[in-house]
């Protein structure tokens, strides 16, 4: 099924500026991706998330950090540290990246080069894709919460399951296809039917979900 309906692109309109997904990193020497281990006990964070974690800041109370006690490392929240003199911090966490479409693989490169590389890494075909954040919880079981930005993939041939967003009914929506159904279903399993007319804009691919960084 192809991504492109036919129908003028109604996103247009609201794409104001290009952004580099590579300025959530302020300190590039200093960061680095972390991916879930087996000790690991952090809900937000799944084994095909990258965590995006900076070793220069100072935590602060709400931080998630990510330490090492016992070898094992694992994401915790600040205010459920229990410090004792065997446990190392490494650094804050600032962001976790979600794969809604396909297997994570990291990348291989000198983390100088992340907040250059990043934007390359999570949007392969910038001409056909565009950023949008969300707004509300309504698909936060499915790994998007208020204010996460969404990587939206015009290119990608959408199917049956993928989180997309549609146009119906003069109005934007994030939701996940149901076709078999003919409805569009939020992260609680509260469906919509599809309505003409209808269009799909495009395949949320990824999501970026923001912890202590605000975007420059």
């Amino acid at each position: 099924m192809s991504a492109f309906t036919g129908f003028e692109n109604q996103s247009k309109a609201y794409l104001e500026y290009p952004l580099d997904l590579g300025d959530i990193i302020h300190h590039p020497a200093s960061t680095f991706i972390y991916t879930k281990t087996e000790f690991d006990r952090y809900n937000l964070l799944h084994r095909n998330d990258w965590a995006v974690v900076d070793a220069s800041l100072h935590p602060e109370k709400g931080d998630v950090i990510l330490i090492e006690l016992n070898a094992e490392q694992c994401l915790i929240p600040l205010d459920k540290v229990v410090w004792n003199e065997d446990m190392l911090m490494f650094g804050v966490l600032i962001a976790i990246i979600k794969f809604h479409r396909g297997k994570s693989v990291l990348p291989d490169l000198n983390i100088a080069d992340l907040s250059k590389s990043l934007n390359s890494l999570l949007i392969a075909s910038p001409e056909t894709s565009f950023i949008s954040q969300a707004v509300g919880n309504n698909m936060l079981p499915l790994g998007i919460p208020n204010g996460s930005l969404n990587v939206i993939e015009r290119h990608v041939d959408y199917k049956d399951g993928d989180i997309a967003v549609v146009y119906q009914k003069s109005t934007f929506y994030c939701r996940r296809l149901n076709f078999s159904e003919g409805t569009l279903e939020d992260g609680y399993g509260i469906s919509m039917p599809i309505q003409r007319p209808f269009s799909v804009e495009g395949v949320v691919t990824k999501t970026v979900i923001l912890f202590r960084t605000l975007l420059q």
